[in-house]
């Protein structure tokens, strides 16, 4: 072979390479999301769902939109992608919030005795413990509220849980989240 054809051919193959090495680390933070994940379905068939869906019993998972909006999120965080996370966020300007929120989802599925779920409710209103969110931030609308939820069984068989929530608003045809006006 001639060396240009030798040095290009070594060219595209490195850049083959490259590539698949590429899309390999870009599918793994969604892997690494899945794993963190625990369905809605199966976390209510244990002691810690059923605590939960005792105190909400209007509690739903989210549509896979939804949950896609979380993983596209995830890995964004994960690989730095600034530009991908100003188009997951209502307002572009915090679209690095979502740094830390992603980063404490990791620290409270961290824990091989605990599961962490997601379910979703809509953003009402009328609702006492909303009220004073709607109150305080004038022209809030958001769409969805969704819960975060790490729970873990205690020696005895009781479950502790903490989370915290997020709020979605569905814009255009698309879910974002929620973020600072």
């Amino acid at each position: 072979m001639k060396p240009k054809v030798e040095i290009a051919i070594l060219f595209c193959i490195t850049l083959l390479a490259c590539r698949q090495g590429l899309a390999q680390d870009q599918t793994l933070p969604g892997e690494e999301f899945d794993a963190l994940i625990t369905p809605l379905e199966l976390a209510l068939r244990t002691s810690c769902g059923e605590t939960i869906a005792e105190q909400d019993a209007d509690l739903a998972p989210l549509s896979e939109a939804q949950m896609n909006l979380f993983r596209r999120a995830y890995v964004a965080t994960r690989i730095s992608d600034d530009i991908a996370l100003q188009s997951l966020v209502t307002d572009p300007r915090y679209h690095r919030d979502l740094y830390g929120f992603f980063g404490n989802l990791s620290r409270l599925a961290d824990s091989p005795d605990a599961i962490v779920f997601l379910y979703r409710q809509d953003f009402d209103r009328s609702l006492r413990q909303l009220r004073p969110i709607a109150e305080q931030l004038q022209g809030f609308d958001a769409d969805l509220l969704v819960s975060i939820v790490r729970c873990g069984v205690r020696a005895g068989g009781a479950s502790a849980n903490q989370g915290g929530f997020v709020y979605m608003s569905l814009i255009d045809g698309d879910w974002k989240f929620h973020t600072r006006q």
